[in-house]
């Protein structure tokens, strides 16, 4: 919510920039997707930047399609009967996933499937991940 409420601003300093320097990409951390829209307004590469496991990234992109899965619908993650599987990613079980995304109609699962299918908008995603952390 606050990121809505500061993209006027974002906008504002943007377009002053644009007059002293060749802005190029606008880079956003993950709960900041939203901003990315103004990039689109100045021409500028979108990017958002995932500091968490490239699992937690695919798991995001997936999100949305899981989201209108049935058995999704009906069941939840928790109690999946089946492991997720997950291009490139080893299968896990649906209950190992976060608190955050286990209750459909919480505010906290709608919001993280807002900032999940903004992923599909922008020009990249910069990942920063290492083995131990996998």
């Amino acid at each position: 919510m606050t990121v809505k409420l500061a993209l006027l601003s974002l906008c504002q300093a943007l377009s002053s920039l644009s007059f002293h320097a060749q802005l190029v990409a606008l880079i956003a951390n993950v709960f900041s997707v939203d901003a990315l829209e103004i990039a689109k307004q100045f021409n500028l590469k979108s990017y958002v930047y995932f500091p968490m496991s490239v699992t937690s990234l695919c798991f995001c992109i997936k999100f949305p399609e899981l989201d209108e899965d049935q058995e999704m619908v009906s069941a939840g993650f928790r109690d999946l009967s089946q492991p997720l599987k997950l291009p490139g990613c080893i299968a896990f079980h649906g209950k190992d996933l976060p608190d955050i995304v286990q209750e459909r109609s919480s505010e906290s699962y709608k919001t993280i499937l807002h900032i999940c299918k903004r992923f599909n908008f922008v020009d990249g995603i910069i990942v920063n991940s290492f083995l131990e952390l996998e």
